[in-house]
């Protein structure tokens, strides 16, 4: 199997009132195969923020594997939406400074150049 794609780049978007826009994202992929890993860490001067990983096997794209996602994962769009403000209050009462959201940048769009090694 081929190597895992490695890039990273720095942060230039909002996110979350509770973090910065600073510090660089590092992003692993597979190869795509039957089975597929994503793994991306949040990192700054101090070192690995966030950390999330993601893997999952293939299946087919078919009507029967959609109904099967459909409803294997009811109302996920809700849940996760609640996750993350649950943790925005948690976050709150601990008196996490929020910081201010900057003026958008005047590039919208990500350009990551990959070098050859």
């Amino acid at each position: 199997m081929p190597a895992a794609i490695r890039q990273e780049c720095d942060k230039h978007f909002y996110v979350s009132p509770f973090m910065p826009v600073a510090g660089r994202y590092h992003f692993r992929i597979d190869p795509p195969s039957d089975h597929i890993g994503v793994v991306l860490n949040y990192s700054d001067a101090d070192g690995v923020l966030r950390h999330a990983a993601f893997r999952g096997s293939r299946v087919p794209l078919d009507d029967r594997a959609l109904i099967r996602a459909f409803f294997s994962y009811p109302l996920m769009t809700l849940t996760v939406t609640a996750g993350i403000h649950w943790e925005a209050l948690k976050l709150w009462r601990k008196h996490v400074p929020l910081v201010d959201r900057p003026p958008p940048p005047i590039h919208p769009v990500t350009v990551v150049r990959v070098s050859e090694p």
